[in-house]
């Protein structure tokens, strides 16, 4: 067996890059939490293949081609942004952007209509009697 001897800054950069892989890949028991996170027998197993595979000289790409052989794409935690999978990046961005431009519209709607006004609308005779008429038939139920 060949020893390696690693300086404090390599053995440093090697943790910071296993740990980064461990955290785009999802546990394959439940699928739902990284396996950095995820105290199971299978995210541990999975962990302890990732940290094999560094050591071994794999670099990210070669590690994750690994195990998203042999788990499929599923295991990995952000979908690849290609085929179906594309769609989870691009329907909330264009779902954002039709909310923006309806907002947009909206208000160029309602401010380019002219002038904004605060006076009164201005009341004709024939509507103060109506008004008073009313109010007097209002007051006799009192």
């Amino acid at each position: 067996m060949r020893e390696t001897t690693l300086s404090r800054r390599q053995f440093l950069q090697a943790a910071d890059e296993i740990r980064a892989i461990e955290e785009m890949l999802v546990s394959p028991c439940c699928w739902r939490e990284q396996i950095s996170l995820h105290d199971t027998v299978q995210a541990k197993s999975l962990r302890a293949e990732v940290r094999r595979l560094a050591l071994a000289g794999k670099n990210r790409q070669e590690i994750l081609a690994v195990i998203v052989d042999r788990y499929g794409s599923r295991i990995l935690a952000t979908p690849p942004a290609k085929g179906f999978s594309l769609l989870a990046y691009l329907v909330p961005a264009a779902s954002s952007l039709v909310g923006f431009l309806a907002y947009a519209f909206f208000v160029y709607r309602t401010t380019s209509s002219g002038q904004v006004s605060t006076a009164e609308t201005p009341r004709s005779e024939v509507h103060d009697r109506q008004i008073e008429k009313e109010l007097k038939s209002y007051a006799a139920f009192d």
